[in-house]
């Protein structure tokens, strides 16, 4: 497959990077750290044989019609488009400054919505099939006093991949959506939790496995599907006392 990848360098984009050349997929990585992707893509052409190609952009600041038509071009066409760009700030609960919070909000729903709009007439065309996979977060669930900007676009973008799904189905694109719980990435950091934290690296595997699947929505790992029903349906006494 002919793999474009969103976020590569990041823990669980690198982690997908891996398994998907471990897979023998094409790859077009994008990243915003030039240095950090070419020594990744390397790394990779190296270890597995595979073929490589990358770009710098920001999500914050691209022009997605450019981006789209290079890899389309690069590529001769996409397969599977991954999403797995996010960006959280420690200070996201109500005192980060304008800036911190318009650049959450363009890495985690502006920027990808703005790519995927893009591409939507290139997948919906492809008379071969597609997959286009977005990477949200177990965060979206429940709107907390922690991670506000940040939970209020990855619910955004889950409601965008609902959209896209339906403007693709009947076509030959599939849609996937992951509500990712817990990993231990740099974002997550050293961070204790009462529930279990996932390695990326079997998350990516999850994914990876799932691509020529027409699974929708899903948590991953799976058994998060069970604390978010509670955190969902809590009533509000007792939600706010929670400090998860």
């Amino acid at each position: 497959m002919n793999c474009f990848l969103m976020g590569a360098t990041g823990g669980l984009g690198r982690a997908l990077a891996n398994e998907l050349a471990r897979n023998q997929h094409r790859l077009y990585l994008v990243g915003r750290d030039a240095e950090t992707l070419g020594a990744l893509s390397a790394e990779l052409r190296e270890e597995h044989g595979v073929d490589v190609d990358y770009v710098t952009a920001d999500l914050a600041d691209f022009d997605p019609d450019q981006l789209a038509e290079n890899a389309v071009g690069t590529m001769g066409g996409l397969d599977a488009v991954i999403i797995a760009s996010g960006l959280g700030d420690p200070d996201d609960n109500g005192s980060l400054d304008d800036s911190g919070v318009r650049r959450l909000l363009e890495v985690n729903m502006n920027g990808p919505v703005r790519l995927l709009n893009a591409l939507s007439a290139h997948l919906a065309d492809r008379p071969d099939t597609a997959v286009v996979v977005g990477i949200g977060s177990v965060a979206s669930v429940r709107g907390r006093g922690q991670n506000m900007a940040y939970a209020g676009a990855k619910s955004g973008l889950d409601t965008y991949f609902e959209a896209l799904r339906h403007r693709l189905d009947g076509t030959a694109c599939r849609v996937q959506f992951y509500r990712a719980g817990f990993m231990r990435t740099p974002m997550f950091g050293d961070r204790k939790s009462i529930l279990p934290v996932a390695r990326p690296e079997r998350v990516a595997e999850v994914i990876v496995r799932n691509l020529s699947r027409r699974s929708g929505t899903r948590y991953v790992p799976a058994w998060w599907v069970f604390p978010a029903i509670v955190l969902r349906w809590m009533p509000w006494a007792a939600f706010r006392r929670l400090s998860v």
